[in-house]
């Protein structure tokens, strides 16, 4: 979505008009972590998935994620931008590759909590993710945010009990029913 100075920015809880709902905290939540341990290393991941036909060319979640993590004052050097993933499976599958490249030896995948399950459903279930399997551990991103910033605390808890996330919770649900019974349509 735009914010008000006309560029792209990512999602609230109220409004998307496109990507992950509450991206927002993601990218707080990333921002808290390098703030403890800022040796880390910041894997930012997202094409152009959903947006595809609403975002200009050059641009990618990823690029707006990284733009505002970098206007935060995180340092270039410690990202690294994954653009090609258009979804879920993809993106866990980039990781996976990220990993291996790079030699990790351990990973916080870090997003919404209601995208948890089905990402952690992804990672016991997809044979073709070993190498996150072994070294990576789900953190929701809501709860760093509000560990380090308590206001958050009311915003959150009332987003998760009003549209529009309660239908994205719903299609969770769903997607980790059909992971298990091995009926999802990975792409």
């Amino acid at each position: 979505m735009r914010g008000a100075t006309g560029q792209y920015v990512s999602s609230d809880f109220s409004k998307s008009d496109c990507g992950p709902i509450g991206s927002n905290t993601r990218l707080l939540a990333g921002y808290f972590l390098y703030k403890k341990n800022s040796k880390r290393v910041i894997i930012i991941s997202g094409g152009r998935g959903e947006c595809s036909g609403m975002l200009p060319k050059n641009i990618t979640l990823a690029s707006v994620l990284k733009r505002e993590l970098l206007e935060r004052g995180v340092p270039e050097g410690i990202i690294i931008e994954e653009n090609g993933s258009n979804n879920t499976y993809q993106q866990l599958m980039a990781l996976d590759r990220i990993a291996r490249e790079n030699k990790l030896k351990s990973a916080l995948i870090v997003s919404s909590t209601h995208h948890l399950p089905r990402i952690e459903a992804m990672l016991n279930y997809v044979q073709d993710l070993d190498c996150l399997r072994q070294i990576a551990k789900t953190v929701s991103a809501d709860e760093v945010v509000i560990e380090n910033d308590p206001s958050w605390k009311s915003i959150i808890k009332r987003a998760y009990l009003c549209e529009p996330i309660l239908s994205v919770i719903k299609k969770e649900i769903e997607g980790v029913r059909q992971i298990k019974s091995g009926v999802y349509k990975y792409k």
